[in-house]
């Protein structure tokens, strides 16, 4: 795992989870099709979500976190 990754899984607590998607996407390198293509999602899926205009049902945060190589945790809410 390289620093830039390592660095990125530090959870915000002032971030939504849309901009913690797109910080995880941004550390790999990774464009909104990349991600949307390594989680079998459409990239317009990936865009509202980021943007926080569609909820994630857990089999997306699933998806999403096989796909970023993080725990799902890191993809729920800050409590």
């Amino acid at each position: 795992m390289t620093t830039r990754i390592r660095s990125a899984l530090a959870v915000n607590p002032d971030e939504t989870i849309g901009q913690r998607i797109a910080r995880l996407r941004k550390a790999r390198g990774w464009t909104q099709y990349a991600l949307a293509a390594e989680a079998g999602v459409h990239r317009w899926t990936v865009g509202r979500w980021e943007l926080n205009r569609m909820g994630q049902h857990r089999r997306h945060s699933l998806l999403l976190a096989v796909a970023l190589n993080v725990d799902v945790s890191d993809l729920e809410p800050t409590p």
